[in-house]
């Protein structure tokens, strides 16, 4: 058994970044554990993310893990209808679903299955997809109506498919039965999720006060039953205070024992709760106590996965680690008054990894300590970007500090100054390294047949003879997310261009989240419906942007976001005019 979920789970590492060596593995695996379902339906997934493989080899695969299955259990079924439904093949993922649904009908986890599923079927209109789920949903209701955890779960299909007052109403019935009882808990924890997607990163002080209030109110019920979602909810907690001079010491402390306490933190947080404590000047013991566990736990992480990486990679991942980790223990060091400690760790994190915001702002302070608060405000320039908002971004905040103290409390022409403080080349370096990018043998575009929003349907054919952008993105994506105002701007730029087409590939799953996400920003670029495109050619980097020259070949491909997008982007379409 342990054997065979480290190898899947190897499986599923490799086939994200080495898909053809995890096929590889997989058939090896295959023949070490014959017949093994499980491992069969592994390498169905894994063959998935291969490029060019064909339908029929896929479905193959399958089939045979199927086969393999033993009586009455639909493990298989669900993992792979949950399968293609991500590969946007819903239809089929619903007809697994529904043959489990056979067996075991009165399964709440299959009927919230199979409602996914059905949800993601493009040929039903929203009315037949409310009469699918309810063939399923009503019987169990009726069956085990008197069980939260039932009615937890087809209060959170019916809230999926909008049907928010449906939803509400039996959200009701357990609250009013049942206040302490596990779902009832999940509820309070849900509401906390719903308040976060609703604001979309809002900073607004009362919206952020509102979700406070809600996590405030989740922690201080009389009982838990889950304790990774209330570890989850100090977290959020903890991410809210750091930056509120009215916590108290001692609040924070609890905050901090709630988010690491039982040890089971994810390893980041260590640090960050470290770098707290040394930011308001406490607990330097306890500090260092903590970095030494989330290095530990780093480690080990990286140690599990490092089959699944290249050399490169690795090592990469590796610097990445030792410099935040270097980072925390210098400024630990640094806020207790260990100068000379603080600027062995803080210049050796600084050489590995300077492009690191956080980073940036405490070498910077390590400069201003020494004297040097030209340089210092040089480093913080070079940690202001579009992904983290000025009003937290502590390299601001410090220029702005100290701008405002020479300028009479006033912040006009901060922004200038700032620009100022960057290096003067930077653009010119910026684009030298952009262009160089370039694909050497541009390979042609896959094509595609996608739908927009409205319901046309856009080709890759019609962006032939054209300077073509192709942005790969999700809503559920928060650097994709971050990017889009310079994105629209791309496209306000060249929309009256014929020789420029810009498109966007959304990635969601769910027309109504995005509807509803492009409305309330306001925005108007032309958004196009994975139909399972993506994942059939190897696009697992978000955001990804492909530029297409008039051939219809991929000239650049950008994976991850962009800082500075629209500037950056320009350059690579106007080099390929």
């Amino acid at each position: 058994m342990v054997l065979r979920e480290i190898v899947i789970l190897r499986m599923g590492i490799l086939s994200s970044f080495h898909p053809d060596q995890a096929l590889a593995y997989a058939d090896e695996q295959v023949k070490a554990l014959p017949g093994d379902p499980y491992v069969l339906a592994a390498r169905a997934q894994v063959l998935q993310w291969k490029k060019g493989a064909s339908a029929e080899d896929i479905q193959k695969a399958r089939d045979e893990a199927l086969a393999t299955m033993p009586p009455h259990d639909v493990r298989i079924h669900r993992m792979m209808s949950d399968d293609l439904v991500r590969r946007k093949q819903a239809e089929r993922g619903a007809s697994l679903m529904l043959e489990a649904l056979h067996e075991y009908p009165l399964s709440a986890g299959l009927v919230a299955r199979y409602a996914t599923a059905v949800r993601a079927v493009n040929t039903l209109s929203d009315g037949q997809k409310d009469a699918a789920i309810d063939s399923v949903a009503e019987p169990l209701l009726r069956a085990r109506g008197d069980d939260p955890e039932v009615l937890l779960s087809i209060a959170e299909v019916y809230r999926s498919s909008h049907r928010g007052d449906e939803a509400d109403a039996l959200e009701r019935v357990i609250v009013d039965r049942q206040p302490w009882s596990p779902a009832a808990e999940m509820l309070a924890y849900n509401a906390i999720f719903r308040e976060a997607d609703e604001r979309h990163g809002d900073p607004n002080p009362e919206v952020r006060k509102r979700e406070e209030r809600l996590i405030r109110d989740f922690l201080a019920r009389p009982c838990h039953d889950y304790p990774v979602i209330v570890q989850s909810a100090y977290q959020d907690l903890f991410l809210h205070a750091r930056r509120d001079p009215s916590v108290s010491n001692d609040e924070m402390r609890a905050l901090i024992h709630g988010m690491v306490g039982d040890g089971r933190s994810p390893n980041s947080q260590y640090l960050a709760a470290a770098v707290e404590l040394a930011n308001r000047g406490i607990d330097f013991d306890e500090a260092d106590r903590l970095i030494s566990l989330g290095a530990a736990g780093m480690e080990k992480q990286l140690a599990r996965l490092k089959a699944a990486f290249d050399e490169k990679t690795f090592t990469l991942a590796m610097d990445n680690q030792r410099a935040r980790i270097l980072d925390a223990r210098g400024w630990v060091a640094f806020k207790r008054g260990d100068t000379t400690t603080a600027a062995r760790h803080l210049e050796e994190a600084h050489k590995i990894s300077p492009g690191d915001a956080s980073l940036q702002y405490h070498y910077g302070r390590l400069l201003e300590a020494r004297g040097d608060v030209a340089g210092a405000q040089r480093e913080w320039a070079l940690g202001i970007g579009s992904f983290i908002p000025n009003d937290v971004n502590d390299n601001y905040l410090a220029i702005a500090e100290k701008y405002k103290a020479s300028h009479g409390g006033k912040v006009d022409g901060l922004d200038a100054y700032i620009t100022s403080l960057k290096p003067v080349e930077d653009a010119a370096s910026r684009k030298t390294k952009v262009l160089a990018e370039r694909t050497k043998e541009p390979h042609a575009a896959p094509k595609f047949a996608l739908k927009t929003l409205d319901g046309r349907n856009v080709s890759l054919e019609e962006l032939h003879g054209k300077i073509a952008v192709v942005n790969f993105w999700g809503v559920w994506c928060g650097w994709c997310v971050a990017e889009l105002p310079e994105l629209q701007k791309l496209v306000a730029k060249y929309a009256k261009d014929p020789n420029v087409r810009i498109v966007t590939i959304d990635n969601d799953g769910d027309i109504g989240i995005v509807k509803k996400f492009m409305a309330e920003k306001k925005y108007d670029f032309p958004v196009l419906l994975d139909d399972g495109y993506v994942s059939a050619n190897g696009i697992n980097s978000f955001p990804t942007t492909w530029f297409l020259d008039p051939q219809g070949r991929i000239a650049f491909n950008k994976r991850g976001a962009s800082d500075k997008l629209e500037e950056e982007f320009t350059w690579r379409i106007e080099a390929l005019k």
